[in-house]
C-alpha cells in the first residue's frame, strides 16, 4: 500500500536467492549479468567491512535489518547479538557469497547499491509490521558523485 506507484512486478526465475537475477533484469532484460553482480557485491563487502559494520551513516538501521534478516520473527536474543557474532556472521556471508544461489540479506543489498552507484528501493511486504521499517526502505550507494542524480531501482522481497 505504501510502495511507489506505477511500479510492475517482474517474474524472475532461477535458483536460490534471486536478487542478483533480479537486478541484472532490470539493467539488461536478462539475467546474464547476475553473476558477475554477485561476485562484485562480494568484493565491495570483502573490501569494505569495516564501513558495513559500523561505518555507515545507517549503520544501526542496517545492521538491525541484519539482525532479522538472520530469523523470521524478532527476538530479545536477535537484538543484542555482540558485535563479534555480527563480524563472524557478516565473514561468513562474504565467503557463502561466493557460491551460485547462496542468499542474500541486507548487507548484499548496500553492498550492491554501492556496486551500482544506484539507489535501491526496498520494498518489504506488509506481513511483518516489527521488521518492515528495517528492510521497506531507500538504501543509498557508500560513496556517489556530489552533482550526480542517481537512479533508483527497486526492488521487492518475496518468497
Amino acid at each position: 500500500a505504501d510502495a511507489p506507484g506505477g511500479l510492475l512486478p517482474l517474474k524472475c526465475n532461477g535458483e536460490g536467492n534471486l536478487l542478483f537475477d533480479a537486478v541484472s533484469m532490470l539493467l539488461v532484460g536478462h539475467n546474464g549479468l547476475s553473476l558477475e553482480l554477485q561476485v562484485r557485491t562480494v568484493v565491495e563487502m570483502a573490501l569494505w567491512k569495516r564501513y558495513y559494520l559500523s561505518g555507515m551513516i545507517d549503520s544501526k538501521m542496517m545492521l538491525q535489518a541484519v539482525r532479522f534478516s538472520l530469523c523470521a520473527e524478532e527476538s530479545e536474543a536477535m537484538l543484542n547479538l555482540p558485535v563479534t557474532v555480527l563480524e563472524a556472521i557478516f565473514d561468513a556471508d562474504v565467503k557463502a557469497s561466493c557460491f551460485p544461489g547462496s542468499y542474500a540479506n541486507m548487507w548484499h543489498v548496500y553492498a550492491l547499491s554501492s556496486v551500482l552507484k544506484f539507489n535501491v528501493y526496498s520494498i518489504y511486504p506488509m506481513f511483518n509490521p516489527k521488521i518492515r521499517p528495517y528492510f521497506n526502505r531507500l538504501i543509498r550507494p557508500r560513496t556517489w558523485p556530489e552533482d550526480a542524480e542517481l537512479h533508483t531501482i527497486h526492488i521487492m522481497w518475496s518468497g
